[in-house]
């Protein structure tokens, strides 16, 4: 079992977003929409630029949760997630996390409640998470 205390603290790895990492993202997922590929398209919508997937974001959220707990995060975890802010080519992503609550349950597993998200290089909050794992 992992043990890990209510009030801990969980950092994971910056990760730089490349176009270059979007543009593979979007091989991968099969997702070629101009917004996330086509610079001179991205221009003219609201974000005035490309910006990454939601999910490739969301993949420095879940790197940290599984260096935290092994494979167990993906055995019994909820996560409800908000997308806040879009994520462009240059920024740099960081996953945290806080632990809300970590309580001993009676089949000997520790349930454990964090307050995860994802921020960009000037500390803001690209992605909100609610997270709940058993271990």
């Amino acid at each position: 079992m992992i043990e890990i205390k209510t009030g801990e603290k969980i950092v994971g790895k910056n990760r730089v977003i490349t176009q270059e990492i979007i543009n593979e993202w979007a091989d991968f997922a099969q997702d070629h929409n101009p917004l996330h590929v086509d610079p001179e398209y991205a221009k003219t919508t609201r974000f005035g630029g490309t910006i990454a997937h939601g999910p490739l974001t969301l993949t420095t959220l879940f790197h940290m949760l599984v260096a935290q707990f092994k494979l167990d995060f993906f055995k019994d975890s909820e996560v409800e997630l908000k997308f806040k802010s879009p994520v462009r080519p240059g920024d740099t992503i960081t996953a945290m996390g806080n632990v809300i609550n970590s309580t001993l349950q009676p089949e000997g597993t520790n349930k454990i409640q964090i307050e995860a998200f994802c921020i960009n290089q000037n500390g803001e909050k690209v992605i909100e998470a609610g997270v709940i794992v058993v271990v």
